[in-house]
């Protein structure tokens, strides 16, 4: 698969869940001020899109940059953080899908309202 049909797919499924009663399960919105915890999933792989604005992702505690379009694989038992700079809003993917809610675990840090209201 390419980047571009990637990029594609996870915006049109984005586009998709608007309207799915469970939308605010696949994506949030963070800004500067929201203490994002440091969190890990044991058994689901996790695809995130950052659909806009910009900020850092810890992956096992290296820090890298993103910004809209980015694309970040966070394999099961990987440490993850993300940060705003400003506003980002986040779609994340998981596999399987019904195991995330009892996956995630906070390892750092207070949850945060992570669900975007729509």
């Amino acid at each position: 698969m390419t980047e571009d049909l990637l990029k594609e797919y996870i915006r049109s499924s984005w586009q998709l869940l608007q309207d799915h009663p469970q939308s605010g399960r696949y994506f949030h919105e963070l800004t500067n001020r929201d203490n994002s915890p440091v969190v890990v999933h044991r058994h689901t792989n996790q695809l995130t899109y950052v659909l806009s604005g910009s900020g850092k992702a810890y992956l096992n505690g290296a820090e890298q940059s993103i910004a809209e379009g980015s694309t970040l694989f966070v394999p099961a038992g990987t440490t993850h953080r993300f940060m705003a700079d400003e506003k980002m809003k986040l779609f994340h993917i998981h596999i399987p899908d019904d195991g995330r809610e009892t996956d995630r675990q906070i390892l750092e840090g207070d949850d945060y309202e992570r669900y975007v209201p729509e």
